[in-house]
């Protein structure tokens, strides 16, 4: 479980760090670093408009219709209004799963509180 954590950074397999204050930069930074691949976005551009929530476009062209945009690439955003569980289910099962990026080497670290221990998790874990 991830509530009450707020991320540090990112790491990537390539041993990349990228320093991410908030989930949605966290979720960002992953869906840019996936992006700048090639084969990545074009899948990415092919996806956009057919990935839905309940009520949103999750993938689009442009933030119309989305409640809190990120913008990943021109004409490429991604619906961010979610709690951390459901945004980094999101990213994982409707979109990088899908395009089929490879996300197992992703770090995420993590703190407990401001100025405590912090963590480590892999993209996937501490979601149940």
């Amino acid at each position: 479980m991830l509530k009450g954590k707020r991320p540090v950074s990112v790491t990537f397999a390539s041993g990349e760090t990228v320093e991410t204050p908030t989930w949605k930069k966290a979720v960002q930074t992953i869906l840019k670093h996936c992006n700048g691949q090639p084969d990545m976005h074009e899948r990415l551009m092919q996806l956009r408009g057919k990935v839905f929530g309940r009520q949103r476009t999750i993938l689009g062209k442009d933030p119309e219709g989305m409640d809190v945009p990120i913008q990943i690439d021109k004409d490429l955003y991604f619906e961010a209004k979610f709690d951390t569980e459901a945004l980094l289910t999101m990213i994982e099962k409707k979109v990088l799963e899908p395009v089929g990026y490879d996300f197992s080497g992703i770090q995420r670290f993590f703190m407990l509180a401001p100025g405590k221990a912090t963590g480590v998790l892999g993209i996937s874990e501490g979601k149940k």
